[in-house]
């Protein structure tokens, strides 16, 4: 940010809209104008792609969970040994389980898998409640190795 001129980046500016004309449209209602380049970095969604490509994003039939494991050195030192301040990839039967060490201490925990799009309305449970989630987990994973499963059964919060 330092060998950013000042005044270049304004905080709390959420952009709503960009317009044929190259024109910024922010939820507060400011309208910026006058740019040689504008960089679209908002994701699947973003609100510069219609300038780039008419391809809409779309689901691909993958989704997942993110949890977490804080301080995983305190609370769950057999999975701080497993990952060993690295990563664990695990795969198999169209699953992936990670774990992987951040510099805080924590470990970040994903499980990917097919869902259907609209898992999370028909699932039967709140998908952001880490401990249904972990039940869903036992049942997917039931005969995986207990060493992996144990990855996701010391996660104390969803992401």
């Amino acid at each position: 940010m330092e060998s950013v001129p000042d005044g270049s980046v304004r905080w709390g500016m959420r952009l709503k809209s960009v317009e044929s004309d190259m024109s910024l449209h922010f939820e507060n209602g400011v309208v910026e104008r006058g740019f040689d380049l504008i960089v679209g970095a908002d994701g699947a969604f973003s609100k510069t792609r219609q300038f780039l490509s008419s391809e809409k994003p779309f689901y691909t039939g993958l989704g997942g969970y993110a949890m977490a494991i804080p301080d995983a050195a305190e609370r769950a030192p057999d999975v701080n040994k497993l990952v060993d301040r690295g990563s664990v990839f695990s795969f198999g039967d169209y699953k992936t389980l990670n774990g992987q060490q951040l510099g805080s201490g924590n470990i970040d925990v994903s499980y990917y898998a097919h869902f259907d799009e609209d898992f999370t309305k028909k699932c039967g449970f709140d998908v952001t409640d880490v401990n249904a989630v972990k039940d869903h987990l036992r049942k997917e994973l039931h005969d995986w190795s207990p060493e992996l499963k144990t990855i996701f059964e010391r996660c104390s919060r969803g992401m």
